[in-house]
């Protein structure tokens, strides 16, 4: 069996190398790292020119309809060039949608966010509960013809550049919050990595409609 890369990937990862060191000096990314979000816009627009936050997303939702491999080799470059910025929050957030969204969440979120135009990031961790999908604690509330969200997520990763947050729920559920939405706030955390932003995220009865659940056989 062979292991090595093929040709294809062996691409990507030499122009991921050769975009990244070109854009990315040390003074570059201290400057980000010590900025409030670390993102930088003109490198955001130039990865989403070339295709690398849809690199996991079907060619039908406007992705390149590639792999896991080729997000290793991407991610692999992202961390070799300490490149800060939701790249990897992003990246979770797109395989989320693409293996859990409707046909509607998917022309709403995970097309916006292959092409770059929206950005998502994943809240799972509660407050006091543990690390594996059955330790989430948040018991959404039907009301209304939809759901109401209360609790506090912890370890969201670039929650304030996010455009949404797919929020953990108990029995496995996942539900899509706009980050605008009322009663969610983003609270900045301390954290060791200050290339990669980090947030909690306080859910004071947010309201969610029914279509804001993802399909839970594909979560």
């Amino acid at each position: 069996m062979n292991f090595d890369l093929t040709d294809e990937q062996r691409m990507l990862q030499e122009a991921a190398r050769e975009l990244l060191s070109s854009r990315l000096s040390s003074d570059r990314i201290r400057e980000l790292a010590e900025s409030e979000h670390a993102l930088a816009d003109d490198l955001w627009r130039e990865t989403s020119e070339m295709g690398w936050h849809g690199i996991v997303v079907s060619e039908q939702s406007s992705g390149q309809g590639l792999g896991t491999v080729e997000l290793s080799v991407l991610m692999e470059q992202l961390g070799y060039a300490l490149a800060p910025g939701p790249f990897f929050s992003n990246a979770l957030a797109a395989l989320a949608l693409e293996a859990a969204a409707t046909d509607e969440q998917r022309e709403r979120y995970l097309a916006p966010l292959a092409v770059g135009e929206k950005r998502g990031t994943l809240a799972l961790w509660d407050r006091g509960g543990g690390w594996t999908p059955d330790d989430i604690r948040l018991e959404p509330e039907r009301a209304n013809g939809g759901y109401v969200l209360r609790g506090e997520k912890l370890f969201v990763f670039d929650a304030a550049v996010a455009d949404f947050l797919i929020v953990g729920a108990t029995e496995g559920r996942r539900f899509i919050v706009d980050r605008q939405s009322d009663g969610v706030e983003i609270v900045p955390t301390p954290a060791l990595d200050a290339t990669r932003k980090q947030y909690a995220v306080k859910l004071d009865g947010v309201k969610v409609a029914d279509d804001a659940a993802l399909e839970t056989d594909g979560a």
